[in-house]
This record gives structure tokens, C-alpha cells and sequence, in this order.
């Protein structure tokens, strides 16, 4: 039988191999995520693996037509039947441009779909966009 403390020493060594495992399980589950929308692209970071019923963070960079980067934040929440609705902000408050708030009421894990956004902040649609599945590998960050 174990003594108390060699039980106790066993019993740390399973906990910490056990967290290990699980850390390196869920960081290697995360992958990046790219979308281009026309003459811009957004690559999200480290995006668990969408699943039914459940919403993940997405935090990224948008690289816009002239090299411009500006941080990217929101979420996506997968629907009990796959499909995927989301919601992002892209924000240049140091810039002319404002926070944009793009919607996608259908889109699928790849967060390829179409949808709204709102350039002015009044919660209403400016306008409609496109966003396709694209390889990170071609993306180059400014």
C-alpha cells in the first residue's frame, strides 16, 4: 500500500500530468482563422473549434486595402443544426475611421457568409458584404 505521503506525491504527478495534457489539448485544438471580404482580409487567432450549442471569442487583426491593422473582436456561436452566427468590431479610434460592427446571421465553421454592417454606429445596416474562407499561409501581417 502507499504511505500518506508517497500517495500524495503520486496524487500531485497525475494532476500536474493531467493538466498538462489537457492545456496542450486545448491550445492545439485552436487554430487561425482567415477571411477576405473583396480588397480587405481578418485573421482571427487562436479560434477553439466551433461547436453545437456553443460560442467561442473571436480576436483578430483586419488588414485593410493599404496595409492598415486594426484590432478585430467579437464572437460566434454555432447552432444546434451547424449553422454559424456571428458578430464582430473592428475598431480605429486612433484613425478617421471609427468602429465598424459587422453581423452574419449564416455562416459555417470557416465563418465564410454573407451579412451587414454598420460603419456609423446607429445600429442599423449600411450596406451588405461577403466574407470567403481564404489559407492563412498567404496572408502577410503589416
Amino acid at each position: 500500500m502507499f504511505s500518506g505521503k508517497s500517495w500524495s506525491n503520486r496524487w500531485k504527478q497525475i494532476v500536474a500530468s493531467s493538466l498538462i495534457v489537457l492545456g496542450s489539448a486545448s491550445v492545439a485544438s485552436a487554430k487561425d482563422i482567415c477571411i477576405t471580404t473583396g480588397f480587405s482580409a481578418i485573421r482571427f487567432s487562436k479560434i477553439k473549434p466551433l461547436k453545437p450549442g456553443r460560442s467561442v471569442a473571436l480576436n483578430g487583426v483586419y488588414i485593410g486595402l493599404f496595409g492598415t491593422a486594426l484590432p478585430v473582436y467579437g464572437a460566434a456561436y454555432m447552432r444546434m443544426n451547424g449553422t454559424v452566427t456571428l458578430a464582430v468590431t473592428i475598431s480605429d479610434l486612433a484613425g478617421a475611421g471609427g468602429v465598424f460592427h459587422y453581423a452574419i446571421e449564416y455562416a459555417d465553421a470557416s465563418l465564410a457568409g454573407s451579412g451587414y454592417y454598420d460603419s456609423d454606429g446607429d445600429g442599423t445596416s449600411d450596406g451588405t458584404f461577403v466574407w470567403n474562407a481564404d489559407d492563412c499561409s498567404t496572408f502577410s501581417l503589416p
